[in-house]
């Protein structure tokens, strides 16, 4: 349960943007070439040894998946094949990314659920805000934005998106004016502009910037932190509100599920912000057991127990 008194600024050792980038540029252009002049098959088999190079070497990864895993499965024992496999599922998810920078690819198969929900907001002429989170691929969301020609813009924040697709860009990254950056000072005008004129805006909701407000919650049975902002914007202005995620099911196969999440009408600000969080949380909480392979929080999601 939210409280107002619950909130807070997340501790340093606890925050994601503390957490070391370890990706290897050189390495996944290697891959990206090898799939552009090979094939798709020939780079994925390149895929096994840098997932094994980063569980032999990168204990903060290990460390986080099989925390992880142990909240997500409700069991102390992880094997070290489960570590693998969910660090191979993300290293599968951002090679599929790179290749989705490139344009539509109609090798990539798109199941969806309740995408027409969204689709009749839009016909009605309601702008729509869509919360996502590391569950899945986000990147996978665009292109399909792209290809059903939806009025998709993206919320990010600079510690993470700009060196994503500073990278993303030396490979054809979609249209820089889909992006909408959280320290812009007219961010919050272009989000209400946006959705006024029945536009898209994605961002994710399960990661807290460095001194922004947070509150805690129970997420798979321990007290973690979420941003309050992603909420309060929701509540404040009143658009069509979706949760969504982005399944990685196997090879070239995806799964987009889009539902509508209820904006109480009754309500004050907070109340309404609180609603919409908690509803957000449990959903996440519902989808990580289900889909376990797909989180990609690869830092210290949760908070210390509290002392006796």
């Amino acid at each position: 349960m939210m409280r107002k008194e619950g909130t807070s600024a997340p501790a340093p050792s606890m925050n994601w943007q503390n957490q070391p980038d370890r990706g290897t540029p050189e390495a996944i252009r290697l891959i990206l070439w090898i799939t552009r002049k090979i094939g798709y098959t020939a780079g994925r088999l390149f895929l096994p040894p840098i997932v094994l190079y980063f569980l032999l070497t990168s204990r903060q990864a290990t460390r986080s998946s099989r925390n992880f895993l142990m909240h997500a499965r409700g069991r102390q024992r992880i094997m070290t094949w489960e570590i693998y496999l969910h660090l191979w599922t993300y290293a599968a998810t951002l090679h599929d990314r790179i290749l989705l920078t490139q344009g539509p690819d109609r090798r990539y198969q798109f199941a969806s659920e309740g995408l027409e929900l969204l689709q009749k907001a839009l016909a009605a002429g309601r702008g729509v805000l869509l919360l996502g989170s590391h569950l899945g691929s986000f990147e996978v969301m665009r292109s399909m934005g792209e290809s059903a020609h939806l009025p998709l813009k993206i919320v990010m924040h600079p510690a993470e998106g700009r060196p994503v697709t500073s990278f993303l860009e030396s490979f054809g990254n979609p249209d820089p004016h889909s992006v909408i950056w959280t320290d812009n000072p007219y961010a919050m005008l272009a989000m209400q502009a946006h959705l006024q004129s029945g536009g898209v805006l994605a961002l994710l909701a399960d990661r807290v910037p460095r001194s922004s407000r947070a509150w805690k919650t129970g997420f798979l049975g321990q007290q973690a932190e979420f941003p309050l902002t992603p909420f309060y914007l929701a509540a404040r202005l009143s658009p069509a509100i979706f949760t969504f995620y982005c399944i990685h099911e196997r090879a070239r196969h995806y799964r987009i599920k889009v539902e509508p999440l209820v904006n109480p009408p009754q309500a004050t600000l907070e109340e309404k912000a609180l609603c919409i969080g908690q509803e957000y949380v449990r959903r996440l909480e519902r989808e990580a057991h289900r889909h376990p392979m797909n989180w990609f929080n690869f830092y210290n999601f949760w908070l210390p127990p509290d002392p006796p």
